[in-house]
């Protein structure tokens, strides 16, 4: 990338006339150098490097604030799905640096079951996991079910007494009865009207919209890798 950052108020930041830094663009073309604003960079820039300055700006303002110890809340809105698999185990780590800082405190939003388990099991506390769902009401957050193995912690122990889990699995177990069976056994055909409206499928009102919505929302409502808060 051709730019490069300048620190403009060096001198009086030494001095301390200033207390923070201000970085210029600098765009090098070979021997020669001009210093562009921020708004031609950003249109200059790709989205991924785009990313990368954003980046750059958020852990600059961090490294800032951590240095004078300005007390700073975070709230880290679904951040793993924006970087590769090695990058985010990074910025895992770069969180957890952060959250041993008395000065600091995080609330991490996320739609990533992934993310949501690793992070419980780096720094964030089983008591500071929680899940959302929505009610009648309203937005209800309850305590973390099944962060080390979602299947044999809750859903197994639940999927007799829950409706919901129940009608949940139906795609999980089509798929294992297509994967072992085949497409032409019985219990595979079953199952399959009850996702899509099927010759078989019982009568309705309106049948389509019916079983689709219905067998969705319950997969949404009983899906543990709803978006889900931890505060650090």
């Amino acid at each position: 990338m051709p730019f490069k950052l300048e620190a403009s108020n060096r001198v009086d930041v030494i001095l301390g006339q200033q207390e923070m830094l201000s970085l210029d663009f600098i765009f090098t073309d070979g021997t020669e150098q001009a210093p562009v604003d921020r708004a031609s960079l950003l249109q200059a820039l790709s989205t991924g490097e785009k990313k990368a300055l954003y980046v750059l700006n958020i852990l600059f303002e961090i490294e800032a604030r951590k240095k004078a110890g300005q007390d700073t809340l975070i709230i880290v809105d679904d951040i793993a799905d924006s970087f590769d698999y090695k990058n985010k185990y990074a910025i895992i780590q770069y969180l957890m640096d952060i959250s041993e800082s008395a000065h600091f405190k995080q609330i991490l939003l996320t739609h990533n079951f992934d993310f949501y388990r690793t992070v419980e099991s780096r720094f964030v506390g089983y008591s500071n996991c929680l899940m959302t769902s929505k009610t009648s009401t309203g937005v209800a957050l309850e305590p973390a079910a099944g962060i080390k193995n979602v299947f044999t912690k809750d859903w197994k122990g639940a999927f007799f007494k829950d409706p919901m889990k129940k009608i949940a699995s139906i795609s999980f177990i089509r798929n294992l009865i297509e994967y072992t069976r085949g497409e032409t056994d019985p219990e595979f055909i079953k199952l399959t009207s009850l996702l899509h409206w099927k010759a078989d499928s019982p009568a309705s009102p309106s049948p389509t919209w019916t079983r689709s919505t219905t067998a969705s929302s319950a997969r949404r409502k009983a899906r543990p890798t709803a978006r889900s808060p931890l505060s650090v």
